[in-house]
């Protein structure tokens, strides 16, 4: 337990023992002197109890403040009994609780309604707010942080589903109360006039190592209403060498302020919008035929999805391992990487339906930059569950639907010609085109992927530049050229004047890809009437 806690807490009972004992004393003395009379000013004094003001009469006399020992042991809580024969006043504390040095009872469980910063009422605790001193957290979750609030205890931290976190709350008393928190199951939602953020622990069992939250928008700004509702994904994208505990603060915000375009969308069309939670390691690794480069989650880049290969097998895997452990990493939490970000998908979709959502069972991934990057990747490699893929400033970087070009081999995430030890399966063209696809980027967009060794190895980084070349624009045309030509379908938007952003009108155009898709069973590529983007298609 806490040592400034108890010290307080003690500090407070020896303050309140003496004031009882100098107020017996007091009282004793007046009786044996018998009747005197004495000028006292009477309630100048305002009486207060742990910081709450009281009603109780007082008198100051010759610099002394006297309270009654009856309004005293009201205010305490005690038991005021009169000897008659003995002219003694006997006041005794009644114990509700257990004392300061007593551990004894057992832990009423309270059931989690969230798994993130959950506020618990004081009614549900079994006190108030100013009868609470203190809590202390037992076991691992004893650096846990908390605020006493207006509205209950604010506990700041994450839990998983079937954790139980003991915790021991302090009373101003001397009195001890113990409680245990349960994570038992998911809470309750449906659709509501605020957005709600969830935040779903990780579950192994289900297939996920790492949390993920959900964005539920609020039904009175929803801007399209349509017969179909979808879940969209997104990915978090904030930064390298963050903890998992600062992925989920970052997560939270972002979602909760609509930071990304498509937070916007999910709120316009009333979709429910997911993002997954995993920390961007950063960690360096070696590839036999690739050379070196830095682990990229955030954008699915080659490393991540062979997380398991690089750290159990070639001449690299020791290599690897120290630096996972210098970085202080667990590999295998990152194993099948992409896989799990499917379970994550599956599971949001039983959980909402489940809550009587009525999604349909393909998802909209929408994202820009590096997030822009995981959608493609990630719809590439899964087109089963994707109904269509909005992802922004990606022309230069776009997966292509090939094996090979110039001669040469391409592989993820390239190209195809890996696909079948990725997945487990060969590249499917018809999949593939079977999901609406719409790529853009602004004309003048010069952040460079190529130029960085945590989105590319140095071999991949050596190919692109032989191939097509360093240059951000000509890449990408070369890239839109050949994407064609390999036979795949898709509508690839370059937004004149644009930098690494986004235009009024490509926001619109989006709005009107999406509305038009929602109402076919195939991919649509509406009409571009915008005279600021250049639009190629492919069907």
């Amino acid at each position: 337990m806490d040592l400034k806690i108890m010290k307080e807490r003690n500090e407070m009972k020896k303050l309140i023992s003496v004031m009882i004992i100098l107020t017996l004393m007091t009282t004793i003395a007046f009786a044996e002197q018998g009747e005197n009379w004495i000028s006292a000013l009477k309630n100048t004094i305002q009486v207060t109890l742990n910081g709450e003001a009281v009603a109780a009469d007082n008198l100051l006399y010759e610099g002394r403040t006297y309270v009654q020992l009856r309004e005293i042991s009201n205010m305490i809580g005690a038991d005021l009994s009169w000897d008659e024969i003995t002219q003694t006043a006997d006041l005794k504390l009644e114990q509700t609780q257990a004392p300061v040095n007593a551990d004894t009872g057992t832990f009423k469980k309270i059931i989690l309604n969230t798994y993130i910063d959950p506020l618990i009422s004081y009614a549900e605790l079994g006190t108030t707010q100013q009868a609470l001193y203190g809590v202390a957290f037992e076991g691992a979750s004893k650096d846990m942080r908390y605020a006493l609030t207006s509205e209950g205890l604010q506990i700041y931290g994450s839990f998983s589903i079937g954790t139980e976190v003991d915790m021991i709350l302090v009373q101003k008393d001397y009195g001890l109360i113990k409680r245990t928190l349960v994570g038992d199951d998911l809470p309750k939602v449906q659709r509501e006039s605020d957005y709600q953020v969830i935040f779903v622990p990780a579950d192994p069992s289900k297939g996920f190592n790492f949390p993920y939250m959900i964005r539920i928008p609020s039904e009175n700004m929803v801007k399209y209403r349509t017969e179909k509702d979808y879940l969209m994904v997104d990915m978090l994208n904030n930064g390298n060498g963050h903890s998992l505990a600062q992925c989920i603060e970052d997560a939270k915000e972002q979602l909760s302020e609509m930071w990304y375009l498509s937070m916007q969308r999910s709120q316009e069309f009333g979709f429910p919008i997911m993002m997954p939670i995993v920390p961007r390691t950063g960690v360096p690794v070696d590839e036999t035929d690739f050379g070196q480069s830095r682990l990229y989650e955030h954008a699915l880049d080659r490393a991540s999805v062979y997380v398991r290969e690089l750290t159990q097998s070639g001449k690299f895997a020791s290599r690897n391992m120290a630096n996972y452990d210098y970085y202080e990493v667990d590999p295998t939490l990152y194993y099948d990487f992409d896989d799990q970000i499917k379970a994550m998908i599956t599971h949001a979709l039983d959980y909402l339906n489940t809550n009587n959502f009525g999604l349909e069972d393909k998802v909209i991934m929408d994202g820009y930059s590096a997030s822009g990057t995981f959608t493609d990747r990630f719809t590439n490699l899964h087109p089963e569950i994707v109904k269509m893929v909005i992802s922004g400033a990606t022309l230069d970087d776009m997966m292509l639907p090939t094996d090979t070009y110039k001669g040469e081999t391409l592989n993820f995430p390239v190209g195809t010609a890996d696909f079948k030890a990725i997945t487990g399966k060969a590249f499917d063209m018809e999949a593939h085109n079977k999901v609406a696809r719409l790529i853009y980027m602004g004309k003048n967009d010069t952040n460079n992927t190529v130029d960085f060794l945590d989105c590319y190895f140095e071999g991949t980084q050596s190919q692109i530049n032989k191939l097509f070349g360093n240059p951000v624009l000509p890449r990408a045309l070369e890239n839109i050229e050949l994407y064609g030509k390999s036979g795949g379908h898709g509508l690839f938007i370059l937004d004149q004047g644009i930098e690494h952003g986004t235009s009024y009108e490509m926001n619109q155009y989006i709005n009107t890809f999406i509305l038009a898709n929602l109402k076919s069973d195939t991919p649509v590529y509406p009409p571009v009437n915008y005279t600021n983007l250049e639009a190629t298609v492919f069907e």
